[in-house]
């Protein structure tokens, strides 16, 4: 075993350490450098409670980052496989196209409240205890989703799901940099991604659309509940080394309880706006006024609580924001969350309505996306190094040209009768736009952050994704419904007011069949024409977001010191802990 594959506990650094000023050295000639140097004598093994403690550690990391890993498998599995469902979900439980949407912007609120305060509650309860309470709480929240008969129970029951899965990814990058030297985190992290885009962006799309159509929509959350279950059960038995890591202080050990009470205020008053502001007719309703009020005053007073003098614990540090570098990646993961979630809800509402497909045929299509991601993740260690040489802003501009190019060509291509090998194109360009930016920002965003602070920065980079998610779903929903509107107005227009054969037609026809196959037809032109408009703001807002990108400071030839030969500690030992120590 390569001991320089884990991060040694304090404790366990000092005992070897002592144990080094021990040992009596010993010299002897080396003939290749004609030198004279210090080594152990051979008789002098490392004692067996050292090997014990290395094997145990690294045991446990694996152990771990399994089962992170399958929790973040199933947030990405539920996540881009809801989409598929969504209009099976709503002529089950009998509910509209906008209330369908809740489903998604709920399940996003509660992702942002979780990713936010994780950081927090890890310090006070432990990541162990934290995140065994969260896996248990997802397999409720999926288990309440299956058994879900009305609305507000399924969206209660999502908003609990997003709670426990908004932790899932921030905390296991956390976990990769933190239990993971830098000059071996891309091999763990590379299985990682390939279990995340195999389950979340290949699988999720194609069982859940198989499982819809020959049995139920609720199958599907069936399977969140028995993974979640099994990922707590790997993080019961994994090995314990948290004796290992000194306690936290008491000073720690308090939770901010007016910060997480402000955000929860200020979260859910914002998504009232964004779910009934165009329902309800925006201002001119008392109760979106109101929530609009307290929503924005709550988040004006969690940042002053945040960053005054007298919250010794806060939720996160946002003072942190003042790093230039820092706040472009937050910027950055506004924009990409837009971007993200539009084109995962455009894409199977598109081939569901416009195209009129199964929910097996969308899902096939939709799991192309997720090919590309599976491929680029193969070669991960190959794109750090061009994150790397290259600089985090050259890469994120390659993906966001890419979904500008995707775009564009679903405009192009967009039809009432556009054959399926036409959209495989943009399905693969759209795919790696998202590996592109979403792991490229990873690596670069954080490249230079201290280990210290890494998960605070986790922290207010996810939340501003889930941000970002939120208003990506919101907002596509908003335009889709505002220029069906418009479109359906304009075509009935040049129907009746300017082609007088259409009125002469009908007029053989019986009425009402006549009549109702016009009204089909429109609608669903409209509503092709809507997602065309739809991929055209998508296509603006990558372009705002490539010019963003500008803020990412270029690469820098940042020197690299070998703690190894600097170090005096002997030969036989200091090639894998050296460094550490």
């Amino acid at each position: 075993m390569q001991l320089d594959s884990v991060r040694l506990p304090i404790p366990l650094c000092k005992k070897i350490r002592s144990y080094r000023k021990k040992v009596v050295l010993h010299r002897r000639y080396d003939s290749t450098a004609n030198t004279m140097t210090d080594c152990l004598p051979q008789k002098t093994p490392w004692p067996e409670w050292i090997g014990r403690e290395l094997v145990r550690k690294s045991n446990a990391n694996y152990y771990l980052i399994c089962a992170y890993t399958l929790c973040v498998a199933l947030e990405a599995w539920t996540s881009n496989a809801i989409n598929v469902l969504l209009l099976d979900i709503a002529g089950n439980i009998r509910c509209s196209s906008d209330e369908t949407s809740w489903i998604i912007t709920v399940y996003s609120a509660g992702a942002a409240i979780s990713v936010v305060t994780s950081h927090a509650i890890c310090r006070v309860i432990g990541e162990r205890l934290y995140i065994i309470f969260v896996a248990l709480l997802f397999a409720v929240a999926s288990a309440g989703c299956a058994l879900s008969m009305n609305l507000p129970f399924l969206l209660s029951c999502r908003a609990l799901q997003g709670l426990a899965a908004g932790a899932f990814m921030s905390r296991t990058l956390v976990l990769l940099v933190t239990h993971f030297k830098s000059d071996i985190r891309m091999r763990p992290m590379r299985y990682y991604l390939l279990i995340l885009f195999v389950i979340g962006r290949v699988a999720a799309p194609l069982v859940a659309g198989w499982l819809s159509d020959l049995y139920s929509w609720r199958s599907f959350f069936w399977i969140d509940t028995f993974g979640a279950l099994l990922a707590t059960v790997i993080f019961c038995i994994a090995p314990r080394h948290e004796k290992l890591v000194p306690p936290p202080s008491r000073r720690k050990l308090q939770f901010d309880v007016l910060g997480a009470a402000l955000l929860i205020i200020g979260v859910v008053g914002i998504q009232i706006v964004l779910s009934r502001g165009e329902v309800d007719d925006w201002l001119s309703s008392p109760l979106i006024f109101s929530s609009l009020i307290v929503g924005i005053s709550a988040h004006l007073l969690f940042v002053l609580w945040e960053m005054s003098p007298r919250n010794h614990t806060p939720l996160v540090h946002l003072r942190h924001l003042w790093n230039n570098h820092l706040f472009a990646v937050v910027l950055l993961g506004v924009f990409l969350g837009t971007l993200f979630s539009a084109v995962i809800y455009a894409t199977p509402y598109y081939l569901r309505l416009g195209e009129d497909h199964s929910a097996f045929q969308t899902g096939y299509l939709m799991a192309i996306i997720g090919v590309p991601m599976v491929l680029l993740a193969m070669v991960a260690p190959r794109f750090a190094r061009m994150v790397k040489s290259l600089g985090g802003a050259a890469v994120l501009q390659m993906g966001l040209a890419m979904q500008i190019v995707a775009s564009i060509l679903m405009i192009v291509f967009m039809s009432n009768d556009t054959p399926d090998v036409y959209l495989i194109v943009p399905q693969v360009l759209s795919g790696a736009f998202i590996f592109f930016d979403a792991v490229g920002l990873a690596l670069a965003g954080f490249a230079t952050t201290k280990v210290r602070r890494i998960s605070n920065a986790r922290t207010l980079y996810f939340g501003a994704r889930q941000l970002g998610n939120s208003l990506g779903i919101s907002l596509g929903i908003i335009l889709l419904d505002r220029r069906e509107a418009f479109h359906s107005q304009r075509i009935f227009e040049t129907l009746f007011a300017r082609n007088r054969t259409v009125l002469r037609g009908v007029s053989d026809w019986n009425a009402a069949l006549g009549a109702r196959k016009i009204g089909d037809a429109v609608l669903h032109q409209a509503t092709i024409l809507s997602y065309q408009d739809m991929f055209f703001a998508i296509a603006v807002v990558a372009g705002i977001t490539f010019v963003l990108t500008w803020m990412l400071p270029a690469p820098q030839q940042k020197k690299v010191v070998d703690a190894v030969a600097q170090s005096s500690e002997p030969d036989g030992t200091q090639k894998y802990l050296g460094a550490e120590l």
